[in-house]
């Protein structure tokens, strides 16, 4: 009996956050929406701050920004007509929003640090600049840092899972904040 509760207690860890609906998580951005609606966005190529991030923690842009571009393009109240990564010409005017992201600090506590280390081994963290620009005239209508950590206790419960999801997590935020400001 007490094995199977612990196997269920257990097994209640390590959801992600893409399991949440985005409107609610996009209610947590206390700020004015756009006040220009745009028909396209444009989602420019993720970037590192610092060159030696890319070395250390080589999937995380692709897992940030296959977890923002797909949430983006699949969201029931998407006010866009079409979400992009891949500029076509004549696509910047005056309808085309751009969106470029820069992971500005990151650090994923790895698996074998957390088996090991446990909570000592500390929470893991990361950083993204988002910036909105008007695609017609190149100003950037809102740049908005977000920052996501984890707690090392629940991540050390969780086997590190809290630890791995972060870049997903991080797409997710961005993702809700970009629908929060265009609605």
């Amino acid at each position: 009996m007490i094995l199977t509760t612990i196997l269920i207690i257990a097994a209640c860890g390590g959801g992600r956050a893409t399991n949440q609906d985005l409107s609610d998580l996009g209610a947590t951005f206390h700020e004015n929406p756009l006040k220009h609606k745009y028909d396209v966005l444009l989602i420019q190529k993720t970037v590192f701050y610092k060159p030696e991030f890319a070395t250390d923690y080589p999937t995380a842009v692709a897992e940030f920004e296959d977890s923002f571009f797909s949430l983006l393009q699949k969201h029931n109240n998407n006010p866009f007509m079409k979400v992009s990564k891949e500029l076509e010409q004549g696509t910047l005017n005056k309808n085309t929003l751009l969106v470029k992201c820069m992971i500005t600090d990151i650090r994923i506590v790895s698996h074998a640090a957390r088996m090991w280390g446990g909570v000592f081994a500390g929470s893991s963290d990361m950083s993204v600049v988002v910036k909105l620009i008007d695609g017609d005239t190149g100003d950037v209508l809102r740049e908005k840092d977000l920052t996501s950590y984890n707690n090392p206790y629940a991540a050390q419960w969780t086997h590190g899972s809290s630890d791995r999801s972060l870049p997903e997590d991080m797409g997710t935020m961005a993702a809700a904040y970009v629908l929060a400001v265009t609605k």
